[in-house]
């Protein structure tokens, strides 16, 4: 990896390479040519728009933090280079490590104060008040998962900044609490006490990577986990969530497209850095200017179009009749079905019976192994892990009408991701929630859907 040739140049693309302005992923509305896409990694379906992605790690690594700390450096370089007034993180509470608490970061030594990833639901707006109220600052570096920057965006204009910079991360299935972290790690064989932090992933080699306090690791297979505890450590609100990647942030940083290396210890591990627009390219390159960070392009193996891809997308679906993708393990579309099908979520809420325990350890560690090693890779992952949970949301959001509004609730673009999954797959789900309920069967709302994108392109 050379750093020193990257600059902010490479991050942004020519007028030779530029595309037309697109919608907004989110809000559907235009957005300004600075916004538009390069599409060489393709998928704005799955990621959002973006100018360039690219892999990074911290050099030196950050103490504390959960990987190498490439959200951390971003931050406390943006603030230390006079680019902004203040910087916003979630940091934790004196008396306990893991409970998230924002605070406003005057000085890259605070900012290092949000180091680690905190894996329950932080009360990040509760600061905004106090930020319109305080005259000092009118450049603001927001740094948060895609739920509180979409709540931001929609408050922005009203809290008197001259100027704001927001740095997500990517964020699936956070817990609600502290009590219900700590029940997962317990799930997972980590015992924390009150005092101690306690970081876990769900990681690509089908894995839950617990790091305790003392730097070890413990690795558990997804399939060894009870299924009844999905439900109590997740947030109800992530199960109607479809903004896994953070598309109204100007920089994101995330794990899941990057690829699995040395042995999946996370202080080794590289992180994905997806650039939006010019003030994402700002922040980086930022960090690029002081030497703090390395950046390496995707790798070519590691972009692979796998069973529902961007070839699938022009027509061309890659699976043979078996499901194999074409780099001979399952392809995509096997493995979504397969994962959506036996989420104990939709298990439930389909009709069936959760199992309270999980796989024997042997056999789940046989799982993850062949799993793992023949699944898709990287950015492939990444859509793998975006259209399952897209499936697995929709399902919920149309379980819960009254409550949320049903369909809704589901962007466009999350429809046009689970538009190429097999009807009968989609249809059969469906129903069963529906017999489930104790309806009657009903043409299936994404079907609708399908039904009238069609109709409008006729026409």
């Amino acid at each position: 990896m050379t750093p020193t040739t990257w600059t902010r140049s490479h991050l942004l693309p020519t007028p030779a390479n530029s595309a037309a302005p697109l919608p907004c992923p989110l809000t559907r509305l235009p957005l300004p040519l600075s916004f538009s896409p390069v599409s060489k990694h393709g998928g704005q379906a799955h990621f959002g728009v973006f100018l360039n992605m690219v892999l990074a790690k911290a050099v030196p690594a950050v103490d504390g933090a959960q990987w190498t700390g490439v959200t951390t450096t971003l931050a406390s370089q943006f603030l230390a280079a006079g680019r902004v007034d203040a910087v916003v993180v979630a940091g934790a509470t004196d008396a306990d490590p893991l409970k998230p608490m924002p605070r406003i970061c005057r000085t890259a030594e605070e900012v290092q104060g949000g180091r680690g990833v905190k894996p329950s639901l932080c009360p990040s707006l509760s600061i905004l008040d106090q930020i319109a109220e305080d005259p000092s600052i009118k450049r603001l570096l927001y740094c948060g998962v895609g739920c509180s920057v979409q709540a931001l965006r929609a408050v922005e204009a009203s809290l008197g900044l001259d100027e704001l910079y927001v740095l997500g991360t990517h964020c699936v299935d956070n817990s609600p609490s502290v009590d219900a972290t700590r029940l997962f790690l317990d799930a997972a064989g980590i015992s924390v006490a009150e005092d101690e932090y306690a970081g876990y992933e769900f990681m690509a080699d089908f894995r839950v990577h617990a790091k305790s306090p003392s730097g070890s690791y413990e690795k558990v297979p997804y399939f060894c986990l009870p299924g009844s505890v999905a439900e109590k450590a997740i947030a109800k609100s992530c199960f109607s969530c479809f903004d896994y990647t953070n598309g109204l942030a100007d920089v994101v940083v995330g794990y899941m497209g990057a690829p699995l290396e040395n042995d999946g210890v996370m202080t080794d591990q590289l992180n994905m850095i997806t650039v939006r627009n010019g003030r994402g390219a700002d922040i980086l390159s930022t960090s690029l200017t002081s030497g703090a960070l390395e950046l390496s392009e995707i790798p070519s193996n590691q972009k692979a179009q796998l069973g529902v891809s961007g070839a699938m997308e022009q027509g061309n679906d890659d699976r043979n009749k078996n499901g194999v993708g074409t780099g001979g393990g399952p392809s995509r579309a096997t493995l979504v079905t397969t994962t959506t099908e036996a989420d104990s979520l939709v298990v439930r809420l389909t009709g069936g019976d959760v199992r309270e325990k999980g796989m024997p350890r042997w056999l789940g560690e046989v799982f993850a192994t062949i799993i793992g090693n023949t699944a898709p890779k990287g950015l492939e992952f990444a859509r793998y892990s975006i259209d399952y949970h897209y499936l697995r949301n929709w399902l919920y959001v149309l379980s819960d009408e009254s409550a949320r509004g049903g369909e809704r609730t589901v962007p466009s673009y999350a429809k046009a991701v689970m538009a190429k999954y097999d009807v009968a797959f989609r249809d059969g789900l469906y129903e069963k929630l529906r017999a489930a309920e104790g309806k009657p069967k009903v043409s299936t709302p994404l079907r609708n859907y399908i039904a009238q994108a069609k109709e409008r392109q006729r026409a």
